[in-house]
């Protein structure tokens, strides 16, 4: 059974189909730029509630993004840092530990 709910006309299924592929293409272009300059990509995500989400690798290069401290995560291993950079319309995250 599926649980997406059914739209009530052309119009709104059109206009969802459009917002869905603008958010692939910037996803698309996105990760093409960041592979091209070096990054590890190694995860995406996107909702229709917020911007598309990229993770991509630690690495000496992040700090060239000049990413802003998002969130700590405490878990097993001690903390992780969490940065977060807007490229392109896309969350673009790396982590780091320790700091």
């Amino acid at each position: 059974m599926s649980t997406v709910l059914p739209m009530r006309s052309q119009s709104a299924r059109n206009k969802q189909n459009r917002q869905v592929a603008h958010t692939l293409k910037l996803l698309g272009e996105t990760i093409h730029a960041l592979i091209h300059d070096g990054y590890t990509v190694l995860r995406y995500e996107m909702s229709e509630w917020g911007a598309p989400l990229i993770e991509i690798q630690n690495c000496t290069q992040c700090e060239r993004l000049l990413g802003c401290w998002y969130k700590r995560i405490h878990d097993n291993e001690g903390s992780r840092y969490v940065f977060q950079k807007m490229i392109n319309g896309c969350r673009v995250e790396w982590s780091t530990r320790g700091h």
